[in-house]
Parts: C-alpha cells; sequence; structure tokens
C-alpha cells in the first residue's frame, strides 16, 4: 500500500493546460470510480483537449454521446483504470519499467524544448527587428586554386599569400581612385562591371541588394553594419573570396518583416528566410569535420577516430552553449536507440548534424529560461502522465497478448485450418516461377490452388490470439466497470459533447 500511496501522491501533482479557454463547464462531472477505496471523478476540464485531439481525426466520436461514451470509455477511462492496477501491483517500481519510462521523460523534455524553442524563434523572426543595409562591391578574388592544363591545382601557402597581397594592392589603388570620383555611383558600377571577380553582382554594377546582418559573411557584414551613413568602406575588406571594395548604398537600420515588406513586396519572403538561415548560422557554430576516404574526424586541431574521439571535445556551440562528443551523444540516443553502440562514422556525421539542427531548437528555449515556465512546467508534466498511462496500457496489453498466446494450441490452428479450408478460404493465384499468374488457356481465367497449412498456420495462429485476447480484454473490461463502480453521468457526456464540438469548431468539417 505504501507504494500506491506514493503514486497517488506522483498523480495528485498532475495537471492539465487547457487549449481552450474555460468557458464554465470545465468542473461538471463526466464520470465517477472508485479506487482501492478512494472515490475519484473526471470532469470536463479533465478530458477535453484530449477528447478533442481524438476527435478531430475520429470524428464519428462526435456523431452522438453514445459514440462520445465509447471513445471515452475505450480511449480515456480503461487506461486509467489499467493504470491503477499495474501501479497497485507494484510493477511500476521495477526496474525495468522505471528505465522504460525515464527514457520516455527525457523524450517528452527535449521535443517539448524543441516545440517552445521553435515558437521563440518563429515569434523572433515574425515580430523582432533587424539590421538591414544596402551595399554594392567588387570583388577582387584570390582562388585557392589554378587550372593547369586541364586540371585545378592548389596554390602553395606561399604562392597564395603572393596572389592575396597583390589583389589587396589592387584593391586599395581602385579604391583611392573611387575615393576621388564625382560621380560615386556610375563609376563604382562601371568598375564593378569590368574588374569584379564576382560576375553575378557585376553585371549589375556590384549591387547585392538588400539584406540582413545575418545574410553574409562576418568580415563582410561587419564593415558594412559599422558604417553609419551612405558611402564607401575606407578601407578594402578580406572575406575567404578575397578583397572587397564595399559601397554602402543603404545605411543600416533596424526594420522588422513588414518594413522590409513595404519596401521590397513579394521579395520580402526570400530575404527573411535568408535572415531564418543567418540568424542560425550566427548562432549554431559547428568546430569538426569528417574526412570519410581516412574515416577520421577533425576537430580541436587534430584527427580522431570514432573510437578515440574525446567525449570532452567540443563539437559545437548553441546559442552560447558549448556541446560535447559527451552531450551530442547522449541526446542523440534519446531520439535514436542504440545510436552509441551500432555507430558508423556515416551515422556519427548524419546524427551529430541533425543534433545541431534540433537543439538550434531546443537550446533557445533553455536559453531564455522557458522551461522554468508554468506553462512549460504544467504541460511536460501532462504529458508525462499520458505516457504513464500509455506504458501502463501497453503492459496490460502486452499481458493479455501473453496470455491469449498460451492459449493456443497446433491443434488448435489445424482444426481452424482444416474447417475453413472446406469453406474455400484457402485458395489462391498460380504463380510461375517468375512470380506471374497462371491463366488457364481454355477458360482464360487464373488457376486457383489450396494455400498449403505450412504457410497459412502463423497467419491463423495470429488471428486466434487475436480473437482470445480481444475475448480476454472484453472480460476485464466489463468486470472492472463493476468492481470499480463506475458510473457516467449523462448530463456530463452532453455537457462534454457540446464543448468538444465546441472547440473544434470548423475543424469538424
Amino acid at each position: 500500500m505504501k507504494l500506491l500511496e506514493v503514486y497517488l501522491v506522483f498523480l495528485s501533482i498532475m495537471v492539465t493546460v487547457p487549449l481552450f479557454p474555460s468557458d464554465g463547464v470545465d468542473n461538471t462531472v463526466v464520470v465517477s470510480y472508485d479506487c482501492m477505496g478512494q472515490k475519484s471523478v473526471i470532469t470536463v476540464g479533465d478530458v477535453r483537449e484530449d477528447l478533442a485531439g481524438i476527435a478531430y481525426y475520429q470524428k464519428m466520436i462526435l456523431e452522438s454521446t453514445d459514440n462520445l461514451k465509447s471513445g471515452f470509455t475505450e480511449q480515456i477511462l480503461i487506461p486509467r483504470l489499467m493504470e491503477w492496477e499495474i501501479a497497485a501491483s507494484g510493477l511500476t517500481n521495477t526496474p525495468e519499467f522505471k528505465n522504460k519510462f525515464a527514457a520516455k521523460k527525457d523524450y517528452i523534455y527535449y521535443t517539448l524544448l524543441r516545440e517552445y524553442g521553435n515558437d521563440i524563434i518563429n515569434s523572433l523572426l515574425t515580430n523582432g527587428k533587424f539590421l538591414f543595409a544596402g551595399a554594392s562591391h567588387i570583388l577582387f578574388s584570390v582562388p585557392e586554386t589554378v587550372q593547369v592544363a586541364g586540371h585545378l591545382i592548389k596554390l602553395s601557402p606561399e604562392k597564395f599569400a603572393e596572389k592575396s597581397l597583390k589583389q589587396e594592392a589592387a584593391a586599395k589603388e581602385s579604391l583611392e581612385v573611387l575615393k576621388k570620383s564625382k560621380d560615386l555611383e556610375n563609376d563604382f558600377a562601371e568598375m564593378a562591371k569590368k574588374l569584379s571577380g564576382d560576375t553575378l553582382s557585376g553585371e549589375n554594377g556590384g549591387d547585392l541588394g538588400y539584406f540582413s546582418e545575418y545574410t553574409m559573411v562576418k568580415e563582410f557584414s561587419d564593415a558594412v553594419f559599422g558604417m553609419k551613413t551612405k558611402g564607401l568602406v575606407p578601407h578594402p575588406v578580406k572575406t575567404k573570396f578575397g578583397w572587397h571594395i564595399i559601397y554602402v548604398t543603404l545605411p543600416p537600420a533596424l526594420m522588422n518583416y513588414r518594413d522590409v515588406e513595404q519596401k521590397m513586396g513579394e521579395a520580402v519572403n526570400g530575404i527573411w528566410q535568408a535572415v531564418g538561415n543567418g540568424l542560425k548560422n550566427a548562432n549554431l557554430a559547428v568546430y569538426f569535420s569528417i574526412d570519410y576516404k581516412s574515416s577520421e574526424i577533425l576537430a580541436g586541431g587534430n584527427t580522431y577516430t570514432l573510437k578515440t574521439l574525446p567525449p570532452w571535445m567540443k563539437l559545437m556551440d548553441i546559442w552560447g552553449e558549448p556541446y560535447t562528443w559527451e552531450k551530442c551523444r547522449k541526446i542523440i540516443d534519446i531520439f535514436v536507440p542504440g545510436f552509441s553502440s551500432n555507430m558508423t562514422l556515416i551515422s556519427f556525421g548524419e546524427q551529430t548534424g541533425n543534433c545541431g539542427e534540433f537543439m538550434y531548437f531546443a537550446q533557445k528555449a533553455l536559453t531564455d529560461g522557458a522551461d522554468k515556465s508554468p506553462g512549460f512546467q504544467a504541460k511536460y508534466k501532462k504529458q508525462l502522465q499520458d505516457v504513464l498511462t500509455e506504458q501502463c496500457a501497453d503492459e496490460f496489453h502486452d499481458a493479455f497478448h501473453e496470455k491469449a498466446a498460451k492459449m493456443v494450441t497446433p491443434a488448435d490452428v489445424l482444426k481452424y485450418y482444416q474447417e475453413h479450408k472446406k469453406m474455400g478460404k484457402y485458395v489462391e493465384i498460380k504463380k510461375d516461377i517468375k512470380g506471374d499468374f497462371i491463366m488457364n488457356k481454355k477458360t482464360g481465367k487464373p488457376e486457383m490452388e489450396t494455400i498449403p497449412f505450412e504457410k497459412a498456420s502463423n497467419a491463423i495462429a495470429d488471428e486466434l490470439i487475436y480473437q482470445n485476447q480481444k475475448n480476454i480484454y472484453t472480460e476485464w473490461k466489463n468486470n472492472a466497470m463493476k468492481n470499480y463502480h463506475v458510473e457516467f453521468s449523462e448530463k456530463g457526456l452532453e455537457v462534454l459533447f457540446d464543448a468538444v464540438k465546441k472547440d473544434l469548431g470548423d475543424k469538424l468539417k
């Protein structure tokens, strides 16, 4: 009884968060029952949200109050009664049950974090303001390779440095010419068309359009958004592409989605997608790479194999939070059970990438403290309760299945086959060795043959087990409804029926 008392305390802290606003009917009792001498009730508010979710996919539940009662009994009430019995039996206190529930607990927690983080970032992108600017550039590119006899040859560090110095000097010289221009816009555009290594923008006079602070590479972005007014950036800017002369055509300004939409029209969607991608790039930094040819992982300036990669090695930063290999692996194992024990270099690359994408949203929720909010905590507890109930019900059905399977003998299977064979049940179209149907040349119809017992026996056994399990369940359910003194309130059912229909509204059409 001590275990049950602890369990009841656990249940008492489980609360629900109504998805729909209260309309004064949530306290209406739908059903009452007795468990271990304790009187319990289920109100409209307790199940309104859950039943709405069920009815959205199973609309027949809302065809009548009888259908509602049936659906409510099978999908909400019976699992709760099963939960009581499983808890009272002590099964919930076994290591196996606890470990299974702990794994689901972590799954729920991180999934909920991801959901909240996604909402936070969407709200930030929808309502937040970001720095935008317009600029043109002339690129004096410094490629790391040259083409020799139709082959790309990588430049030596010395040759690359020499090339970079020459391009820097050319950029400085061109910038000085532009600084003296009396018609900067036209002269800049003409120079871009003639000299820019970025041929795409060069054709448009170097114009890069309107972009956010997250769109360009950091060095370029820092230079543009460091300007206060329209004009030339006073010095060439070096990036991985080479040296840039930059002309800021629209000074940086804080703008939201609607501000940009007014300026750019339908182009705002592409621009805002770049903002979202840029926001992610700015807050999700990856510090490792994989060489699949050599089966090595490059991290922290060293190379490792899967076996030698240190657990403390930092693989990424997400919203300023370091993620080590150990931390990433623990998160991946929650969603991909057995990942650590069956890991390959390919799965390592795929799943660490997935971890970064997933935790980009989840970590934002953590960073903002969303997991500490009353709404999060209430939703988390509600989902934990749902999973606990589901796990208990699964244990019950597994026990039913095990009992049903023991009731089926080989003789039962053979008898079932022989009886139904006489009725013409076990026949199929003949096939040749290629798998094509064999047709009767005279009648033009497919030729039939009897399915052998060996081929049909497994399916028959499954069918008999299912029938037994269904009978066992029905008997248990009928007894449980009596033993727990389950009493439905007709008024409560009607109120619940109306409330769920109201909540779903047009979604029922």
